[in-house]
């Protein structure tokens, strides 16, 4: 069944309407970071990113431990991996609220002469509940937090430019 991430304002994951409880904060984090690059990324980026404390081999480990119950938890399908990389799978999370506001903006935000375009964008300035990852912090991760801090900023700027 697909599921729905939301990004705006604390990270949360629903499947039919239902709140599904992810209780690793590591865990949505690498849901979020997939979800907002949207491609495949290096294991060791990924392990480097949320475990920066680590060497590189028990990050790594950190890494599998934190797919494996993801999978445990939402179901196989998930994620397509290699010994490489890994990468959300499209078909499993339907929409995510921030990338469909970045991709309506993209899309629609410099033809605003046309009355699809006014739709597209009142349709994204509805997706922008609150902020990116509002209240959602990972203190021992200075990287992921640099990033977090930049998207949000260039969310907030482009719902700015979306209301004007």
């Amino acid at each position: 069944m697909p599921l729905n991430l939301f990004l705006f304002g604390y990270p949360r994951l629903e499947q039919q309407g239902q709140t599904v409880p992810i209780k690793l904060r590591k865990g949505l984090a690498l849901l979020a970071y997939l979800a907002m690059v949207g491609k495949p990324l290096s294991r060791d980026r990924l392990a480097e990113l949320l475990w920066p404390e680590a060497p590189a081999g028990d990050g790594r480990a950190c890494l599998r431990r934190t797919l494996h119950r993801l999978v445990r938890q939402l179901g196989d399908g998930m994620f397509i991996t290699t010994p490489q990389t890994i990468a959300l799978a499209p078909r499993i999370v339907a929409s995510t609220d921030a990338v469909a506001f970045r991709e309506l903006l993209e899309r629609h935000g410099g033809r605003l002469s046309t009355k699809e375009a006014l739709v597209a964008l009142r349709h994204a300035s509805s997706l922008y509940a609150d902020d990116f990852l509002l209240g959602f912090h990972i203190p021992e991760c200075q990287d992921f937090a640099d990033w977090q801090d930049r998207v949000a900023e260039e969310l907030r700027q482009a719902f700015g430019e979306a209301l004007t």
